[in-house]
């Protein structure tokens, strides 16, 4: 009776549920960090690649906000098509010069699709969270700054070389 009993199971869990999520999405990088500008914005790009399985159609994608908390959220711009066998989906996000520094994150619901199997039902991807890490940019210095000094060391150097012959 318990090695009927174990067959069973052993079936029953290898068979597993039949209709498994076939579509895969890969994204390049889900986490960037990103410089602040000092004026205007920037733009984050995510692409994606869809994999479909047999007799599939990728009806839609969504992304979710990424923030930093409640009230300083990234904008962002979602191309959603109907997507092909290995199409890239992109994700922007953009970020201000005026958005606060700091790790924006999109919570437990990044990036998902949803599609039409070949059975004709609508099913969703895995949700697949990103962040976008915005720090402050790093300061560069003046042409003007750097001509000054450029002149300043033709300076030392001339002085030195009259200096020398003398």
């Amino acid at each position: 009776m318990k090695k009927n009993l174990l067959a069973i199971v052993a079936v029953a869990l290898l068979a597993g549920p039949m209709a498994a999520n076939a579509i895969i999405v890969t994204f390049d990088d889900l986490n960037p960090t990103v410089e602040r500008p000092l004026s205007g914005s920037s733009s984050v790009d995510f692409f994606a690649t869809v994999t479909l399985g047999p007799g599939e159609v990728l009806s839609q994608g969504n992304a979710n906000y990424a923030c930093l908390s409640p009230f300083e959220c990234l904008a962002f711009d979602w191309s959603s098509t109907i997507f092909s066998e290995g199409h890239e989906a992109r994700f922007r996000a953009t970020v201000d010069s005026t958005d606060p520094t700091g790790l924006y994150d999109s919570g437990p619901i990044g990036f998902y699709f949803w599609y039409t199997d070949a059975a004709g039902e609508t099913n969703y991807s895995e949700f697949v969270r990103y962040t976008v890490n915005v720090v402050e940019a790093a300061s560069v210095p003046e042409p003007g700054t750097l001509a000054l000094f450029g002149l300043g060391l033709a300076g030392i150097g001339a002085m030195r070389r009259r200096r020398a012959s003398a």
